[in-house]
């Protein structure tokens, strides 16, 4: 690391600082986006290699863009100060009631699986809460050892599609680092990971942490051990998350009821899947579990774009939220009244809601009419 160009933080955090004065409201995706591009430049300024470097060419002027090759590590580092703090959490500063909130989700997640066949547990997380709370449930995340990389766990594509009880990350995960071998490398142990990705930054060996989609029309894609910024669609097309979101399409599409517990809808590949399912499944159900405050008023929440329920009309469209009904303005229901009341009920036809949060809904399930 000593021998090598670093950019100087104070370049990264004047950059950002500047973004967030024109743009407040900004998110830490929003921050990736940005600093996925700038990298991008000054990882390769070569004109002709991708649309960006062109259209900064010919619009500003190329020596006019300060950004030079020291910049190719900064979405790296952004993305393992996210990780780290992630695991600084899990080690210091887990809540006092981890151990139990573990336990329930483990309670929950065993009698979902008693209950079918098949089951599919899909985190968009980056922690370790799932892999704590399956142990001994029989879930796979389908990465194995082998040999000719040095019995490395690589992901296995056959053993993933054909297992009935699987776990995956179409985010990414702490435990992941992507190698030269156009594939995620899976280590148990997240610190074993942190420690592989730093070793292996600025590297060209097969090990590299850095690894890009080298094909993007428009910049390089810097989305590896975990995708994030608001053009991570592009990363669908990288092993495993290629295979993820294969089978994350076939797993909802072909489910008799689909938990979505403490998901903010604000990805629209997930969101398009979420209402492909309720649009051509007749039978399909969704729970989704929340935490919200306030009175819920279905009508006067879409009309003025207010919270969860406003997320939920976007995703779904009137199509499936209101098929027979012409005017929503004075819309209620009994559903929406226990809801309010009783904390869970029928928000809209096969769309179910429970707003008092992940932990209660996990002390409760079994007492809930599903």
């Amino acid at each position: 690391m000593t021998s090598n160009v670093i950019v100087d933080a104070s370049d990264v955090i004047a950059l950002l600082k500047r973004i967030e004065e024109t743009h407040p409201n900004n998110t830490f995706e929003t921050y990736a986006e940005i600093v996925d591009k700038v990298a991008s430049l000054g990882y390769d300024n070569v004109p002709e290699h991708n649309m960006l470097n062109t259209l900064l060419v010919v619009l500003f002027g190329w020596y006019s863009v300060k950004v030079g090759p020291e910049w190719r590590d900064v979405p790296f580092l952004y993305r393992e100060i996210i990780i780290q703090s992630i695991l600084e959490l899990e080690r210091e500063q887990k809540i006092a009631d981890y151990d139990i909130y573990i336990s329930y989700l483990h309670d929950f997640i065993e009698w979902v699986a008693a209950t079918d066949k098949k089951t599919s547990l899909v985190s968009l997380n980056y922690d370790n809460v799932l892999f704590e709370s399956i142990k001994g449930l029989g879930f796979n995340h389908c990465f194995d050892y082998v040999p000719q990389a040095g019995n490395m766990d690589f992901f296995d594509y056959e053993l993933f599609h054909r297992s009935e009880k699987v776990v995956y990350f179409p985010h990414g995960h702490s435990r992941f680092k992507r190698t030269n071998y156009d594939t995620i490398q899976y280590f148990e142990n997240p610190r074993k990971a942190e420690e592989s990705r730093w070793a292996g930054l600025r590297d060209n060996t097969p090990y590299s942490s850095l690894t890009l989609n080298n094909n993007n029309a428009f910049a390089y894609d810097f989305n590896s051990f975990i995708t994030t910024g608001q053009t991570k669609d592009s990363s669908l097309n990288m092993a495993p998350y290629d295979a993820y979101y294969q089978r994350l399409s076939r797993d909802i599409l072909d489910s008799e009821f689909v938990y979505v517990v403490g998901y903010s809808f604000g990805d629209e590949h997930i969101n398009r899947l979420l209402h492909s399912y309720l649009y051509t499944n007749p039978l399909g159900r969704i729970l989704i579990v929340d935490k919200t405050d306030g009175i819920i008023n279905l009508a006067n929440d879409i009309i003025k774009n207010k919270g969860i329920v406003r997320k939920l009309y976007d995703t779904f469209k009137p199509v499936v939220f209101f098929p027979k009904i012409a005017d929503i303005s004075s819309y209620e229901s009994q559903g929406i009244w226990e809801i309010n009341n009783y904390g869970y009920g029928q928000l809209v036809s096969r769309i179910s809601f429970y707003r008092k949060g992940v932990l209660e809904f996990l002390k409760e399930y079994k007492d809930l009419s599903f």
